[in-house]
């Protein structure tokens, strides 16, 4: 192992490191969508054949180059072929969850809802609180994501909210956004 700070696993590391958190900056999160990851991997893919051919190895850099060339051709249809496929007739529903408590109880009862919502697998967007229009109270706002059939689920979050003590008003919508 070399101590030398121009050794080439060094660089290699490098950039591996470099790049790494470039395609993370083309990865883009929109509610259920994640954008960018064909971005992300090719530009990681082209940084190791670039280190392959900063090494002098020609014929693998070639090699990976034609692998990845077809892979983004081939799966570039393949998905496009899979956009085709009709979905169902009930997509994804943004819902909002309101929670009114006491001041004092605001903290645990966010953990409450927090641990409520991981349990019945349905995606937080958003949570946040304000003061409730009585004083002396906060409205816990959370923004879920779920598919519209999701009626068990949202019987199971308000069934369980309204065993809690602290809470105060329930009151669930669907997001016009």
């Amino acid at each position: 192992m070399t101590t030398s700070p121009d050794s080439p696993g060094r660089i290699a590391a490098q950039i591996v490191s470099g790049i790494g958190f470039l395609g993370a900056g083309v990865i883009m999160r929109e509610g259920m969508n994640v954008r960018g990851l064909n971005t992300a991997a090719t530009l990681w893919c082209s940084a190791g054949i670039g280190v392959l051919c900063g090494l002098g190895q020609f014929k693998n850099a070639l090699a990976a180059t034609i692998i990845i060339l077809c892979a983004n051709i081939l799966l570039r249809e393949a998905a496009q072929r899979i956009n085709q496929l009709p979905v169902s007739a009930e997509g994804e529903k943004r819902y909002i969850l309101k929670v009114t408590c006491n001041k004092e109880d605001e903290s645990a009862v966010r953990q409450w809802l927090l641990n409520i919502v991981k349990e019945a697998a349905i995606c937080l967007q958003g949570l946040g609180s304000v003061p409730a229009q009585e004083q002396g109270y906060k409205e816990i706002r959370a923004e879920l994501v779920g598919h519209a059939d999701y009626r068990k689920t949202r019987e199971l979050i308000i069934s369980r909210i309204g065993d809690n003590d602290n809470i105060t008003a329930i009151h669930w919508s669907i997001d016009s956004q």
